[in-house]
């Protein structure tokens, strides 16, 4: 959801009357150019765990922030925020946009605007950790490979699908194949959701990110595999990394069906 999320953000005007919310948080990260401000990872042990780390159902946050040490204190109130804070709320406001025009065009879009080749593009940047975690261990990162070659598969599909659905949105698509579309859409984050859950951990059915179990507030991605290095248990870490492999490669597939489906189009009618 981050490419939709930079969209939105493109059509919202700054409180503080410096452009477009994009261009405001362009400069306040330093980026010039075409470049895109960076984006983290969820946290964890926020509102939308439930949703995201149980029901592998995709999420996006945003917000404004800045230096005040109220944050869960006493004086995090709306008293404070009225006087000190946000005193016209025009941040609140702008927030508010934010989630509501990003509700519009989720609801409004003929097929869901999830960008997964982003999604690759995130997961291979973990990789190098993992590896190191490995080898910290004197164990051989080699393993790590497989996960390489499976996150490639779902870019290969995703940017497949994306070519696709981009060629038929210029049409006008029957329901039947919109609804179908979508629900396929919905299997590749399932993909990522085991219901048996972490290891010690079954509440926690996402397989890409999870609240650190030592920190509730620091997110830990690939958190089958990372607990397990991180316990020493080099054959739970890598039978964590064979299933990892096995649900990007169950990602792919849904991805393969949601262009399948939308490459179906108009359904011909009979004479």
């Amino acid at each position: 959801m981050r490419s939709v999320l930079r969209d939105v953000l493109k059509t919202i005007p700054d409180p503080l009357g410096r452009g477009m919310l994009y261009d405001a948080w362009k400069t306040t990260a330093g980026i010039r150019d075409t470049a895109s401000p960076p984006m983290g990872d969820p946290g964890g042990g926020s509102d939308f765990a439930g949703f995201y780390n149980h029901l592998g159902i995709p999420i996006a946050e945003w917000g404004f922030g800045g230096p005040s040490g109220t944050y869960h204190s006493t004086y995090d109130t709306f008293a404070w925020m009225e006087k000190f804070g946000d005193t016209d709320f025009k941040f609140h406001a702008a927030a508010a946009r934010i989630g509501a025009t990003l509700v519009v065009r989720m609801a409004d879009a003929d097929i869901l605007p999830y960008d997964y080749v982003e999604f690759a593009n995130t997961m291979r940047r973990y990789l190098p950790a993992l590896r190191r975690g490995f080898a910290m261990k004197g164990w051989d990162s080699t393993a790590v490979a497989p996960l390489g070659v499976a996150i490639d598969g779902l870019q290969r599909s995703a940017e497949l699908f994306a070519v696709s659905r981009d060629s038929m949105l210029q049409k006008t698509l029957p329901k039947e194949t919109r609804e179908a579309t979508n629900r396929a859409l919905l299997g590749v984050e399932r993909a990522f959701t085991r219901p048996s859950g972490l290891k010690g951990r079954p509440w926690y059915r996402n397989l890409i990110y999870v609240a650190d179990v030592d920190n509730g507030y620091s997110n830990m991605n690939f958190p089958g595999v990372n607990e397990a290095i991180r316990a020493g248990e080099r054959d739970v870490a890598k039978t964590e990394l064979a299933d990892l492999v096995q649900r990007f490669a169950a990602a792919s597939r849904a991805l393969d069906d949601a262009r399948r489906n939308v490459m179906a189009g108009p359904t011909p009618k009979k004479k």
